[in-house]
């Protein structure tokens, strides 16, 4: 689960390669950069099989956090061209 600032918690699904964790989803990778894009606070509490939580809290400059979005997306785009859903606020998807 994560939040950001005082919305309300999103569940987002997690692949855990020894210490590593990415989203597999790219529509939930979407929704998160958006919600990071002006975010002052990111709260992300994590499980595992047993339900054992771990909690961790950051506080985020929401200029760098401006710039790593923007950045992020442009090398999404990038990586993954046309078909790359990560489009920055208020631009139309490409056609597949």
């Amino acid at each position: 689960m994560y939040w950001v600032d005082d919305d309300s918690p999103e569940v987002g699904h997690w692949i855990y390669r020894d210490r590593y964790g990415q989203v597999p989803d790219p529509v939930q990778v979407n929704a998160l950069v958006e919600k990071l894009e002006g975010a002052q606070r990111l709260v992300v509490e994590l499980s595992n099989y047993r339900y054992e939580t771990q909690k961790s809290e950051f506080r985020l400059n929401v200029s760098d956090t401006k710039t790593v979005t923007e950045r992020f997306r442009k090398d999404c785009r990038d990586i993954l061209g046309a078909k790359s859903i990560l489009q920055t606020p208020g631009q139309s998807k490409a056609a597949p």
